[in-house]
Order: structure tokens, then C-alpha cells, then sequence
């Protein structure tokens, strides 16, 4: 009979990464499926980008039960857990549409599996992939086991860790959680954070991230949802943490000005007058002072802008500039561009054809002379395997060029949703603004490129 299977598929390259956070992002799903029908396939130690899929002991097995039917949904991290090389990817993905595999990807904004192998080779050759999905999956470790958290010991014993309460600060923290839960006004709140910054020895900024860290009723947050972590000794309760971030939604203000204390500074301008970067002068929300930019020059101290009002000058332009992008222009520049690409991989194809039928040649002209067979047949099967990674950058391109006009009207229509996140715009303000420049009357910004904007646009 064949056994409709539940696999996980998990991988680690080191030893420092953590199999365990893989395992328990997925327990959530695992528990919808009988424990008999679970197969878990490890890939221990292996890096996917010095390792191809042959040297792969347990995704192999896994493709193997997939041929054979045994396995029917499949469960991961997410796709560079998988293959980091897009190749090897698409190789997998068609196998999985093959024999109508679900996939399930458990890391946090992982998109879902799609059965277009077009988008799937978007997904999976986006230039930052692999960068952003090693921040995830570090912030996701640390989120089940942070390698140091106020409050708490880490012991390991048996192969494994337990996070136990580390007194007296366990104690400070939960009547820390007690005393904010009743919190209603900025000065009770500013009464407590001044008692508990001694007692703790922590910032404002830190004991706001206390209290926002599920960790403390021993569980992380997947997806908006709590999940138990049965190695953690609980300092507070769920319920006396719900309530304490209820209030603590209420005062707003307070959390976003406690934080410019901190800020990022990834677009920190120069002062108009001399071109230095300017400094960043700290304020204290509590003290009703604002964070502030100055020329750290002398002659130009009265230089001054405060980050708030600079920062949102910034989002301003950036959602203009986002909304200033001409849809048919992006088209044909980039069908342009792919039409070149095309044609350059076919003469490449073209090329390589030719060269292996020369070779052909050459190996049977060489009868009885094996050392020079051995090295045609070497360059014969180098050639062959530039060949079909080329073809398969020509097919990749012919589906991107035929799907491009939906791509580019979802791109549109993300890059200019008012919905869209602030942080995400701050993730590609390097990428489009040069320079900003900041003087007593006026803030100068450098924009990048305008390649894709309409001519009357900023």
C-alpha cells in the first residue's frame, strides 16, 4: 500500500546552526499529520553551494520516496535549505510538480510554493536570496534559542539546552511585567522605566524589548501565533504579557520616539556647507528632547535637523519616486535587454554545439592513441555541461521575457501600494538615493538612477 508521507527536509552546513529551530518552526504543522506517517530526511553538515544534490545523502532519499509515491507533502525551512543554487532548484520543483507534491515552507515571510515554475525561478535567483534568508534564519534561531538573554541561564546538558531563571533579575522582570500591566499614562510609565532601569541595568529602548519578547511565557511567535518552548523555566505569563503589550500599544508615541534613540542611521546625510557626514546628537524621549543630525564642524553647529522630520522627508521622496515609475518604460527597456541577453546565449549554444562536433571528429580520427581520447572526452563532457547550463539560462529567460508584462504589473502595483512597509522601503533607499545633503534651508537628495521613472517625474 502506498503510504500518502509527510516529509521534513532540514540541512545545517555547520555545526553552530541549529537543526532544532528547523524541527520547531515545523511543529506546528507536523501535529495536523499522524506521527506514522512523518519521515524526516537530515542533511547534517553540508553546505549546498560546495555539495551538489548527488553528494546529498537525504534530499536524495527523499526524491527517491517521491518517485516511488511514498511521499505525498513535503515540509522546509524554506528554499535555500532545499538548493541554493537556482539550477539545482528548478531541478527539484519540477519533481515536486511531477508527482503533485505539496510543499509547505515554514520560515517567516518565505513566499508560498507555487506550481509556475516561472515563479519559482524568481524566487529562487533573486539577487539578495540567499543574504536575506541567512538573516532570517539567524533572527528565527535566535528567536528559539538566543545565545544570551537578561533573565535567564543557558545550560546545556545531554546534547541539548535548557534556559533556567537567573535570579534576582528573573524576579525584577516578572514584577517588572506585574507593574507595567497597569500602566495607563506616559508618567506611570516614565515612574516604572526609571525604577527599572537601575534595577536592571538596561536602556529605555532595552526594557521596551523586554517587554515585547515572548521568550519571557517561554514561546516564540511564528506567523502572529505562539508556540510552546518546553526547554524554557517561564518568567511571566501569556496572559500578563498580552496585557502589558495592550498598554504598551496604547502609548505609541512613546515606543517610536524611545526607539530614535537607537535608530539604524543607514542614510545619514553630510552638511551642506563642508560635505562631512554629519552626527547624530541622542535625545531622551522622556525629557521631551528629539533625537537631532548636526554638522559636528563648529562653524556650522547652527546645522541642525531633527532625524524625525529628516526621515520622513526621505519616505516622502522614496514613495514618490517609487510612484514616479513608467510601466511601459520598464518594459521595453527590460525586454530589450533580455531580447540582447537571448541572442548572445544562442551564439554561446551555437558555439558549443559546433565545438563538441568538432571534437566528435577529433575522438574518432585518434584510434589507438588513448591518452589524447581521454582528453577529448574530458573537454567533450566540460562542453556538454557549459551547454545545458546555458540552455538553461536561454529557457529562463524566454519564460521571463514571455511572462514579463504580469511581472512588471505586480511590481507596479507593490512598489506603489500605500500599504507597503516602511522598513522595506528602507531596504532599498541605498540602492536609490547617492547622497543627501542637509543646510540650515533646505535637504538636497541625489537620486541614483531614473531610469525607469516618466520624464516630468522628480
Amino acid at each position: 500500500m502506498v503510504d500518502s508521507g509527510v516529509a521534513l527536509y532540514m540541512r545545517v552546513s555547520t555545526p553552530q546552526q541549529k537543526i532544532e529551530m528547523q524541527e520547531g518552526m515545523a511543529n506546528m504543522i507536523l501535529q495536523m499529520f499522524p506521527a506514522s506517517q512523518i519521515h524526516r530526511f537530515v542533511d547534517e553538515g553540508i553546505s549546498a553551494t560546495k555539495k551538489n544534490l548527488r553528494e546529498r545523502p537525504a534530499i536524495q532519499k527523499l526524491m527517491e520516496r517521491i518517485r516511488l509515491r511514498e511521499i505525498s507533502t513535503v515540509i522546509s525551512y524554506d528554499r535555500s535549505r532545499i538548493a541554493r543554487n537556482a539550477y539545482e532548484y528548478l531541478e527539484i520543483a519540477k519533481i515536486f510538480n511531477l508527482y503533485n507534491v505539496r510543499v509547505i515552507f515554514t520560515g517567516e515571510n518565505e513566499k508560498a510554493f507555487s506550481t509556475s515554475l516561472f515563479y519559482e525561478a524568481v524566487y529562487a535567483s533573486t539577487a539578495q536570496f540567499e543574504g536575506r534568508n541567512i538573516g532570517r534564519r539567524t533572527l528565527d534561531a535566535r528567536k528559539h534559542f538566543p545565545p544570551k538573554l537578561i533573565g535567564f541561564q543557558k545550560v546545556e546538558e545531554n546534547g541539548g539546552v535548557r534556559y533556567v531563571r537567573d535570579e534576582p533579575r528573573a524576579t525584577y522582570i516578572q514584577l517588572f511585567f506585574e507593574a507595567m500591566s497597569n500602566v495607563s499614562t506616559l508618567d506611570q510609565m516614565e515612574i516604572i522605566f526609571r525604577e527599572y532601569r537601575t534595577r536592571l541595568e538596561r536602556s529605555d529602548l532595552r526594557l521596551l524589548d523586554i517587554l515585547k519578547t515572548p521568550f519571557y511565557f517561554a514561546a516564540a511567535m511564528n506567523e502572529n501565533q505562539s508556540h510552546q518552548l518546553d526547554y524554557v523555566e517561564s518568567i511571566t505569563t501569556e496572559e500578563l504579557y498580552n496585557r502589558v503589550n495592550e498598554n504598551v500599544r496604547t502609548i505609541e508615541n512613546a515606543e517610536r520616539q524611545v526607539k530614535a534613540e537607537s535608530l539604524s542611521y543607514r542614510k545619514i546625510p553630510v552638511c551642506g556647507y563642508c560635505g562631512h557626514p554629519m552626527i547624530v546628537k541622542k535625545g531622551d524621549y522622556f525629557r521631551r528632547v528629539r533625537a537631532t543630525y548636526v554638522c559636528k564642524n563648529s562653524e556650522h553647529k547652527r546645522n541642525v535637523i531633527f532625524i524625525f522630520e529628516y526621515e520622513e522627508l526621505l519616505m516622502n521622496l522614496l514613495r514618490e519616486y517609487l510612484q514616479s515609475i513608467d510601466i511601459e518604460k520598464m518594459k521595453v527597456i527590460c525586454v530589450n535587454y533580455l531580447c540582447e541577453q537571448e541572442e548572445r546565449e544562442s551564439m554561446k549554444i551555437k558555439s558549443l554545439k559546433q565545438e563538441i562536433q568538432k571534437v566528435n571528429v577529433e575522438i574518432v580520427t585518434c584510434i589507438g592513441i588513448r591518452k589524447r581520447i581521454d582528453t577529448l572526452l574530458k573537454k567533450k563532457e566540460e562542453n556538454q555541461t557549459s551547454l545545458r547550463n546555458h540552455e538553461a539560462i536561454l529557457e529562463r529567460l524566454r519564460l521571463i521575457k514571455m511572462h514579463f508584462s504580469h511581472v512588471a504589473k505586480r511590481v507596479k502595483f507593490h512598489l506603489t501600494s500605500h500599504e507597503m512597509q516602511n522598513s522595506v522601503i528602507w531596504d532599498i533607499a541605498d540602492d536609490l538615493i547617492r547622497l543627501t545633503s542637509v543646510t540650515t534651508e533646505e535637504v538636497v537628495f541625489e537620486l541614483r538612477c531614473k531610469t525607469f521613472t516618466r520624464e516630468d517625474a522628480i
